[in-house]
């Protein structure tokens, strides 16, 4: 059997909550740019912080890594300016 009420019609409570939303943010709306930023920010901060623990480690720098930059660093120091393009 057919609904008598369409599918997407909001409750008197919803609408009303969404009604004095948008009247809020209409007439705040710097706040309420500044407020949804900050709760962004706040829920990224948030997962980041829930979810550290579940990444792998830092890879550190090997040996050969550690001594490859010196290296590079060195010759860096040496090479003039004009031919150091290649320098990271």
């Amino acid at each position: 059997m057919a609904s008598t009420y369409p599918r997407n019609r909001m409750s008197g409570t919803a609408h009303s909550v969404a009604q004095s939303s948008r009247e809020f943010v209409g007439e705040n709306a710097l706040s309420a740019t500044f407020f949804a930023f900050g709760f962004g920010l706040a829920a990224g901060v948030g997962l980041v912080y829930l979810f550290a623990d579940s990444l792998p480690p830092r890879h550190e720098a090997s040996l050969s890594e550690k001594v490859g930059r010196q290296v590079l660093d060195a010759l860096a120091n040496v090479v003039p300016e004009s031919l150091s393009k290649w320098k990271h």
